[in-house]
């Protein structure tokens, strides 16, 4: 949330979420994201920015 009013004030686009997809269910959704933040902590972030922008 803080990350999309940030975007928001700057004039960006805020993040889609994937479309606001429930990220706490088990599912493809949250396996997708969980391993975009696993490889963003491993140092790169291309997963995870394609995540926050699917949708």
């Amino acid at each position: 949330m803080t990350t999309d009013s940030l975007l928001s004030e700057a004039g960006g686009h805020r993040f889609s979420w994937s479309h606001g997809a429930n990220l706490v269910a088990d599912g493809e959704v949250r396996h997708a994201y969980l391993n975009a933040l696993r490889t963003a902590d491993a140092g790169d972030l291309t997963r995870l920015m394609a995540f926050v922008r699917s949708g």
